[in-house]
């Protein structure tokens, strides 16, 4: 709302994107090799079960819809 628009605005909140997010499930290096993996013809269903999630978790790193700003 409006105090979070007030915060951004004045340079008062904190970048928290990616592994600095406290809610982040993987480090940087995981998502770089999550994206290798698939590039190398592994199953995104594979890669899910090696790092414990599902599938469609790994289809959004793949896409980049999220980690967007790890090339």
């Amino acid at each position: 709302g409006d105090n979070n628009r007030d915060r951004r605005k004045k340079g008062r909140s904190a970048y928290c994107a990616g592994e600095y997010n406290g809610n982040a499930k993987f480090t940087e290096d995981d998502i770089l090799e999550i994206r290798n993996l698939a590039k190398q013809g592994l199953t995104q269903k594979q890669i899910a079960m090696k790092y414990g999630t599902d599938q469609s978790h790994i289809s959004k790193i793949v896409k980049r819809d999220i980690w967007g700003h790890i090339k």
